[in-house]
């Protein structure tokens, strides 16, 4: 179990004169400071935390009656809070058991600071702090405690002492070695007793190390003002204030994948230490195998297989596997990835039929019953679902039935929309099916899930020669099957992320997923409609997370793209005959409105300062909302 240790025990003075509030309990864009850490820990995969009470404790108490967080709460009171806040930690001494996170509860922070603490490679007896070393970019460094560093170690802490090389940001992984220091301390003083001053006397056993968090938001909320401006935070970053840095360390990526994961999926990938030979690993795999089975309309006569790999890696391992010996394979392609498929094909020597198409155009102009008439040795015919080159998404059920009705294997990359577009491995006759963790399922790269139904197993029952060894899928189901476990070593932190983004997916819909993509994306098409800004159109149909939009005219893609960068926003550039002319921009991932809104914002104001200053543009009808 997963343990934090809260201090809300101060009064808060500088925030409330009067004392007529407890400082934790003030209101940051309509919710108190403390649900705000409560939440965020929660995020960050804490499953306990022990609030230390003193100043209006009954009040505390009473309103930790109304939480409704997954996290389980508790309280331990103070009566000495007025002797400083080393004394509140004691208070909390007992529940102190392995590497525990003690929090300021008027720091706001985002989970990933916690989540660094706990992953940091550490003596067991050490404690570790939240630094950060941009000193400059504190909102208030006179009130800022200050830390002094020799490499990791910290040797000096405080809000005067005379070298500094970070800020402390308010939260700690502690173990008993800060219990016994605070002791040592409180006996030496015999008056107030602060955490710094416990923190100093571990330092001078050199037990006192820092953790470098630079680039997140944090702040201490001590007075109006900062208080105000923790308001101001919370409103453009979101209520953890773990929304994209607006920068170049932490952009927003408006790419189609790796795309943005959200707090509890990043939280995820830190949350455990697992041997991929373990049983718990094979629990993990057969939940991840379960719920990727109802994603896919699967049913119990199909085998879902997760690699440790990229979407190509999935789909190679689909095209070597189970193109039958002797036959051929007909790919049909309307854009880049389409003609990759085309491309692994030729590399592992399979004899080749290829129906390409311009970019773009509708896959239906293909005769497919002529085609395969004529080219009797095809024994599967392949095709993407989501073309991503293009943004279209080309049709799969009137395809799998012709597919299917010949006798041959339907393999399709859905390396792009699964998890957001409208798939059924039966509905659609698909009998092999290649995904990806980093796109519409909102996990991290390097996890690639695929379906395989009964049909593809019985086509190469005779085939002896595999054509890969790593990514030979015969080698994973024999796993899944005998052990519920990877032939090889997954990437066990990735398939812990996968599991909460699955999770995540499964929790809300794909309906509502995709219908969350196409709001941001009409959103997105209107506003840069607005600026001049048109959206190019392909024949087929459009893709609910990803649109392709033209260069402005008086701009080239290479500083479109580094200006956007600069103001935290990354976009991509397109492929083949679309090169340098047009550049996509996607709305999969950890998105919302407001980003949308953002980033238009920002490119309109990409946009007035680039253009020519004889042309003008119209009136500003972007705001931030």
């Amino acid at each position: 179990m997963r343990r934090a240790i809260i201090i809300a025990a101060g009064q808060g003075s500088r925030l409330d004169a009067q004392g007529q509030t407890s400082k934790p309990l003030v209101n940051v864009a309509g919710e108190p400071l403390l649900f705000r850490i409560l939440r965020t820990l929660e995020q960050a995969g804490i499953d306990e935390a022990v609030v230390v009470t003193g100043f209006m404790h009954q009040r505390i108490e009473k309103a930790l009656r109304e939480w409704r967080g997954k996290l389980e709460v508790s309280t331990v009171h103070n009566p000495i809070w007025e002797k400083g806040n080393g004394t509140s930690v004691l208070a909390a001494a007992r529940h102190v058991s392995g590497p525990t996170i003690l929090s300021m509860s008027d720091h706001l922070y985002p989970s990933e600071v916690v989540e660094r603490l706990l992953s940091a490679t550490a003596p067991a007896d050490a404690t570790l702090l939240a630094i950060d070393r941009d000193i400059d970019g504190v909102f208030d460094l006179e009130d800022a405690t200050k830390v002094q560093l020799k490499g990791e170690r910290i040797v000096d802490i405080g809000k005067d002492i005379p070298h500094v090389d970070a800020l402390d940001v308010g939260v700690f992984r502690i173990s008993q070695g800060l219990i016994e220091a605070l002791r040592e301390t409180a006996e030496r003083q015999r008056g107030r007793l602060s955490l710094s001053d416990g923190v100093r006397t571990l330092a001078q056993k050199g037990r006192m190390r820092g953790v470098d968090v630079t680039g997140n938001r944090w702040i201490d909320v001590d007075d109006a003002k900062s208080l105000k401006h923790a308001q101001l935070l919370v409103t453009c970053y979101g209520d953890t204030l773990a929304q994209p840095f607006e920068g170049d360390l932490n952009p927003l990526l408006m790419n189609p994948g790796p795309v943005c994961i959200s707090p509890r999926v990043n939280a995820a990938l830190g949350s455990r230490r697992m041997c991929h030979r373990d049983p718990d690993f094979s629990v993990l795999l057969d939940g991840i195998q379960s719920k990727l089975r109802t994603l896919f309309e699967a049913t119990p006569e199909h085998d879902l297989l997760v690699l440790t790999t990229s979407g190509t890696g999935a789909v190679e391992s689909m095209i070597s596997t189970f193109v039958p010996a002797g036959k051929s394979l007909l790919v049909l392609s309307n854009g880049a990835f389409g003609e990759r498929i085309a491309e692994i094909a030729q590399t592992h020597g399979i004899p080749l039929v290829h129906e390409a198409l311009l970019w773009g155009a509708l896959l239906r102009r293909i005769p497919l019953e002529k085609v395969l008439d004529k080219h009797p040795e095809v024994g599967a015919v392949a095709m993407v679902h989501h073309e991503t080159s293009v943004a279209v998404r080309n049709p799969l059920t009137e395809i799998g039935r012709v597919v299917r009705k010949r006798g041959l294997l339907f393999l399709v990359d859905a390396v792009s929309s699964f998890g957001a577009e409208d798939l059924d491995v039966e509905r659609d006759c698909i009998d092999v099916c290649a995904a990806s963790s980093n796109k519409c399922l909102h996990a991290p790269s390097g996890v690639a899930p695929l379906c395989v139904g009964p049909r593809a197993w019985e086509a190469i029952a005779r085939d002896e020669r595999p054509r890969s060894y790593y990514l030979d899928l015969r080698r994973y189901r024999k796993s899944s099957i005998e052990k519920v476990q990877t032939p090889f070593t997954p990437a066990v932190r990735i398939y812990l992320a996968l599991d909460a983004a699955l999770d995540e997916l499964l929790e809300s819909g794909v309906e509502a997923r995709r219908a969350s993509y196409r709001t941001m994306s009409d959103l997105l098409v209107r506003r840069l409609a607005e600026l001049g800004i048109e959206r190019w159109e392909p024949e087929g149909e459009r893709a609910s997370g990803l649109s392709v939009f033209t260069v402005p005219p008086f701009l080239d893609y290479a500083t479109l793209y580094e200006d956007l960068k600069h103001k935290g926003f990354i976009i991509y550039e397109c492929k083949g005959a679309l090169l340098g002319r047009y550049f996509q921009v996607a709305t999969m991932g950890d998105m919302s409105v407001r980003d949308i809104e953002r980033f238009a914002l920002a490119l309109e104001e990409i946009l007035v300062l680039r253009r020519p200053r004889t042309a003008s543009i119209g009136p500003s009808s972007i705001v931030c909302r």
